[in-house]
């Protein structure tokens, strides 16, 4: 008998307008992409070079569309079920968890396999310029289906653990991101270094060391990609290895895969959703010496148990209740993230000052730069796009409208809730750029035109993702539109980069990297690679002119929203 989840999970994902509008933006894309690096003339390289060069935007296009995209729908598959209450009745119905499972996998999997088929036409466009076999196609799109099936089981993974579709999205978008982005990171800073002084520490032997670098990258699919494309020195120093990466990705990828799948499956079972709720405690109603116990162990502020005390009349007291309830806003959480990011900053220090015996300082700070760029581009569009959407949808704007609270007031709060959240997550990310100026003094102007670029980034992330909020009724609507602006702005935009020389010339790439803050910012350090391009002061008055129109579309929109009804 066929399977029921199947055809209602696809049927219903390809009847939503949303499924058809990703389709045709999603083919748009990548016929505009095609399009920009087709030759002009009626000649070609014999040697195919343009061909390659063709097929290596192409398909690293095609990548981040299926991340940008993929992930949406399994991301909101069984917590969407939750939502509506549907998902006890489905864990005691007829279904095993295995037939469920395969229904909501299948059904997201179909939508991303559409989205593969309607990229053919651009594949054939490839081919039909020659220097490239059916067998490197082929293989790309093995990879690329390969990697849609491990996002799509990760992201249902993670739905079936949240309790909010915008909290797995951001989830989800985050994963996605430490394993196609970051896991990248120890093989970036170990292949083809001797690590004598690493190995005198921490007891291990090289080839050690240098194997699990090369197993961690193989969790992203970057590596595989650059295998087929012939991309394997481009753009990614110390990305080279003897061991086939296409091979590699596959095991990655189907443990991670299989993995994802027990998870999930552990998820479905009925006894899940009747276990009881935890009824909690509050450290003031507790004995002297448990409260005694737990200001000391807590610092007197940081206690998650202890009961908070009034809004004080200067306090906004939106910024406040939003501060209060989301879940990332408390001070334990904050705490716990910024202790995070301390240690990150910490490693990333000794990786910089250990660093310089392998590679340029430049390099090193592009490292720090990337990763305070990631977590931009991870926290403040998943943040801020929930802040109006997020009301409306739970009604709760309705009730803020009949408050004394001014429109200004509501929406400025809200907007501070999320900067100061980003402002410390930065500042506990500064002390490596301390190092870098201690090993060369020279760069205190790199360092602060690196600053100013991420201040900028920030303020323009944030501003983008409260717009979409005031755009968007739906949360995950506005969270999937700040993410794909955001991403698509500093990811996308370095496509023309590695097609420089053959199918882009220098000033076209210099322009088009001038609205990517990323390279914005690698730039400003002198990262090699990025050293000839001049994106500064342009890029600050993109991000300017940007965050201007994203706040004057957030105040048209909020105005709208209080008019009476």
């Amino acid at each position: 008998m066929a399977n029921p989840i199947i055809q209602r999970e696809l049927i219903t994902t390809l009847r939503q307008p949303r499924a058809a509008l990703i389709q045709i933006a999603f083919v748009a894309a990548l016929a505009a992409l095609v399009l920009a690096v087709w030759p002009d003339t009626a000649t070609v390289n014999l040697g195919g070079r343009q061909a390659q060069q063709l097929l290596s935007v192409f398909v690293y296009g095609l990548l981040v569309g299926l991340m940008l995209m993929g992930p949406a729908f399994p991301a909101m598959a069984i917590v969407r079920e939750r939502q509506r209450g549907t998902l006890t009745l489905l864990l005691i119905s007829p279904l095993t968890p295995m037939s469920i499972l395969i229904g909501k996998i299948t059904g997201a999997l179909g939508f991303i396999l559409l989205l593969l088929l309607l990229s053919l036409p651009g594949a054939a466009a490839c081919y039909a310029m020659g220097g490239i076999s059916l067998q490197q196609l082929a293989v790309a799109y093995g990879v690329l289906a390969l990697a849609a099936a491990q996002y799509a089981m990760l992201a249902l993974w993670v739905s079936s653990r949240v309790k909010s579709t915008d909290g797995a999205l951001r989830i989800t978008y985050g994963l996605i991101l430490l394993l196609s982005v970051i896991v990248l990171g120890p093989r970036l800073m170990t292949q083809g270094k001797d690590l004598a002084g690493i190995t005198a520490v921490v007891l291990v032997p090289q080839q050690y060391i240098h194997a699990a670098a090369d197993w961690l990258a193989a969790l992203s699919p970057i590596p595989a990609v650059m295998q087929i494309v012939g991309h394997e020195s481009v753009g990614a120093r110390g990305l080279e290895s003897q061991i086939d990466p296409v091979a590699r990705y596959g095991i990655m990828a189907g443990i991670t895969i299989v993995l994802c799948a027990i998870g999930t499956l552990l998820r479905l079972q009925p006894k899940v959703t009747d276990r009881p709720r935890d009824k909690g405690m509050v450290t003031d109603e507790q004995t002297a010496s448990v409260r005694t116990y737990r200001r000391f162990m807590y610092l007197f502020f940081f206690d998650p148990k202890k009961r908070t005390g009034s809004i004080a009349n200067y306090e906004n007291p939106v910024m406040m209740k939003e501060f209060r309830t989301r879940t990332f806003g408390r001070a334990h959480w904050m705490a716990r993230i910024i202790g995070i990011c301390l240690i990150v900053s910490l490693i990333l220090m000794l990786l910089a000052t250990v660093g310089t015996m392998w590679v340029d300082i430049g390099y090193m700070g592009g490292v720090l730069v990337i990763f305070q760029m990631g977590l931009i581009i991870l926290i403040a569009p998943a943040m801020s796009a929930a802040l109006i959407s997020g009301e409306l949808e739970s009604g709760g704007w309705t009730l803020l409208q009949m408050t004394p609270i001014s429109a200004r007031t509501i929406v400025v709060g809200k907007l501070l809730s999320v900067a100061w959240t980003l402002l410390l997550l930065l500042l506990a990310t500064l002390p490596g750029y301390g190092v870098l100026l201690v090993i060369d003094e020279g760069r205190q102007g790199q360092v602060m035109d690196v600053l100013i670029s991420l201040s900028l980034t920030a303020g323009f992330c944030l501003l983008v993702g409260a717009a979409c909020s005031s755009v968007f009724r739906r949360t995950t609507a506005a969270t999937s539109a700040a993410y794909m602006i955001v991403v698509g702005l500093c990811i996308v935009t370095l496509l023309p980069w590695l097609g420089e020389g053959s199918l882009f010339g220098r000033q076209v790439v210099e322009a088009i990297l001038t609205i990517n803050p990323l390279a914005a910012g690698l730039a400003a350090m002198h990262m090699p690679g990025m050293t000839e391009y001049q994106l500064l002061p342009a890029n600050w008055i993109f991000l300017g002119v940007g965050s201007v129109l994203a706040a004057l579309v957030l105040w048209l929109r909020t105005w709208e929203l209080t008019k009476p009804q």
